[in-house]
């Protein structure tokens, strides 16, 4: 009986572990690496598709908020509607769609054991300088989508340095909210956490 397990690394690396009972023909190995890619591309596509539009739904609520009611409202409603809007896209994609990181701000964004092994792969990378890609993890029934999110400048209204980036009522107003927040001190392009999505495989 033959099984596969396959896990997709987008810094370049390709790793597929396969059990069987019998040694399989070159010619079962190529056609199983060919479908691999197909898969790869496929399930690529769709995780970047649907960490696209989860960005896009809270980056452009939190403009909006920014520029009608400043950091402060930003925050409040981040604090109120965030969670909401990514459950309401998980049901549209039929996926479960997840912010996560090394230094959480809301517990309820906590990682898993195995959100943070990627959590530190990526921060090994970006250490490096290397380039971060997004990776798929595949097994018979689920994908496991993981895209890096990096900071921006409008994320240092929420995530900057204390006095420097954040002033006192923001961080009060942060302290009030989240009172064991940890995702503050960022800097421009430093890695703040992960999109983590998993969905249904073919």
């Amino acid at each position: 009986m033959f099984r596969a397990w396959i896990v997709f690394l987008g810094m370049g690396m390709l790793i597929g572990l396969v059990g069987c009972d019998s040694e399989p023909s070159s010619e079962n190995v190529s056609e199983i690496l060919k479908e691999n890619a197909r898969k790869k591309a496929e399930y690529l596509e769709k995780g970047n598709q649907i960490a696209k539009a989860s960005f896009e739904a809270l980056s452009g609520k939190l403009k909006n908020t920014i520029a009608t009611d400043g950091i402060e409202g930003a925050i409040r409603t981040c604090n109120i509607h965030a969670s909401p809007l990514v459950d309401s896209l998980s049901n549209e994609y039929g996926a479960t769609i997840k912010r996560t990181s090394l230094k959480i701000r809301n517990e309820v964004n906590s990682p898993s054991p195995d959100e943070k092994h990627i959590l530190k792969l990526y921060s090994r990378a970006k250490d490096a300088n290397e380039t971060l890609m997004p990776i798929v993890l595949l097994d018979s029934n689920w994908v496991s989508f993981y895209s890096p999110i990096l900071v921006k400048p409008i994320c240092l209204n929420c995530h900057g340095e204390p006095n420097q980036d954040l002033d006192i009522s923001t961080i009060d107003l942060l302290r009030s909210m989240y009172p064991t927040d940890r995702a503050y001190g960022y800097k421009e392009d430093e890695l703040r956490g992960i999109w983590s999505i998993k969905f249904e495989s073919d």
